[in-house]
């Protein structure tokens, strides 16, 4: 069954605070594949490099809820402890209580070195990077020009895809 019709208008309309556009993806099967541009500042690679601006794909399977959607970054990478070579998200599962708007929002905290989970290390040396440098000032999660208060952007794109 994947996502419900609420669930579904729940995940375009998230709002979080930072620009995100939420978008089904131009296949066939649109209804559990969503493209998502998070306008948030991260870590490419262990320079640091920043990068602005994070895609990747999140896919609902057919059983969602009961197992957790996938989410896999494209043309984008980040030097992050819970985040494959390969851009998968190793704390990816759903958790009791956790609503849709709240996973996207773990998520965005994930990437902002905001949350960062111990029991998923997908990159040793990005967790080695991260407990070497927390205390330095290099992580997102600084008030150095960044907005702490998201705001947010939805894009919707044929409406007739969408409903």
């Amino acid at each position: 069954m994947a996502l419900s019709e609420k669930e579904r208008q729940e995940l375009l309309s998230f709002n979080t605070g930072e620009p995100i556009i939420i978008t089904p993806c131009d296949l066939a099967d649109s209804s559990y594949k969503y493209n998502i541009v998070a306008f948030i500042r991260s870590i490419a690679d262990p320079t640091p490099r920043y990068v602005k601006s994070v895609q990747m794909t999140i896919t609902f399977p057919e059983s969602y809820p009961a197992d957790s959607p996938s989410v896999c970054l494209y043309k984008t990478q980040l030097f992050h402890p819970n985040f494959t070579v390969h851009g998968k998200w190793t704390d990816n599962s759903v958790r009791n209580d956790e609503t849709l708007s709240d996973y996207l929002m773990r998520l965005i905290k994930t990437m902002q070195f905001k949350e960062i989970n111990a029991e998923t290390v997908a990159d040793r040396n990005a967790m080695a990077f991260y407990h070497k440098n927390k205390d330095r000032g290099v992580f997102p999660t600084d008030k150095v020009n960044y907005n702490t208060k998201p705001r947010i952007s939805i894009i919707r794109v044929n409406e007739t895809t969408i409903s």
